[in-house]
């Protein structure tokens, strides 16, 4: 049997390695082996706002308590990403396919550019792909991306709390997090999801450059649209394939579309499944 080569799959913003859980069965029933992993400050490695648990809980503190992870960038979170890429290909004893959703994509686009000769694909999943020293905020307030109410969902001023901050616990956003994210997925898949969001993005996640080469531009790139996201548009997503394609014309980005959410990893993990394996194993 052929072996092809092991997956990293990195995830968005307010997210963890727990989101590809059902992804990560149906690559398996395909024969694929894959990892999740945490990017800094989110999932096991995330560093919660005082605030947040508070009681009696007060509003007012979670909108001005500066974010205890303000100070991690996103050249931080790459290079943890890369030094991960590169032991587990050197465990594998071949290059590793990296697969990031949403505002990953800005982080392993940075980290591909730090750990390219351990990298055989690059697939991203409606994801904010910046290059060339652009940034993540860039796509995100972009014309192309006009109609997302992400931003409407956080509390506070990132520039003056450092971060991006969602409370997923709050009930009355609660609607607004499922219409935006998981609004293909049933109400209590949502909930359980919302229920373990954790709430600080570094705002340097968004607003440092991403720096990328030719080291970056000689992975073999794919991009799976999600044409039903309410986060970052079906335009959006397109305008960062065909910037990633400008930059770096030699090795163009190789295209698929789901009909889905932002959380396709929820709404339909077996579609998304097979999209993986076939762009993490083409030929380049």
């Amino acid at each position: 049997m052929q072996q092809y080569p092991p997956i990293i799959l990195v995830h968005g913003a307010w997210h963890g390695a727990w989101c590809w859980n059902r992804t990560q069965f149906d690559l398996a029933l395909l024969n694929r082996s894959s990892i999740a992993v945490d990017l800094l400050n989110h999932g096991l490695r995330a560093l919660f706002p005082k605030a947040q648990r508070a009681r009696p809980f007060a509003a007012e503190a979670m909108v001005s308590e500066p974010s205890p992870a303000a100070a991690i960038s996103l050249g931080d979170a790459a290079s943890h990403l890369a030094e991960q890429i590169r032991t587990l290909s050197l465990a594998a004893g071949c290059r590793v396919a990296l697969v990031a959703h949403s505002l990953g994509g800005a982080i392993a686009n940075a980290a591909a550019e730090m750990a390219a000769e351990h990298i055989s694909h690059l697939v991203h999943i409606c994801a904010i792909t910046p290059v060339d020293g652009h940034t993540a905020l860039e796509y995100r307030m972009s014309p192309e991306n006009e109609g997302s109410r992400t931003s409407l969902l956080q509390t506070g001023s990132p520039p003056e709390i450092g971060a991006a901050r969602i409370d997923a616990a709050d009930e009355s956003i609660l609607q607004d997090i499922r219409d935006i994210f998981f609004h293909d997925i049933d109400e209590a898949a949502a909930r359980a999801a919302a229920h373990f969001m954790t709430p600080d993005v570094p705002v340097k996640f968004l607003r440092d450059p991403v720096v990328t080469t030719e080291r970056f531009g000689g992975i073999a790139r794919a991009y799976i649209i999600c044409t039903q996201d309410n986060a970052l548009l079906e335009a959006a997503q397109r305008r960062c394939i065909s910037d990633m394609d400008r930059a770096y014309p030699d090795m163009p980005t190789k295209v698929s579309t789901l009909a889905s959410s932002h959380s396709p990893f929820f709404s339909c993990p077996e579609q998304l499944a097979f999209l993986i394996d076939l762009h993490s194993k083409e030929a380049g």
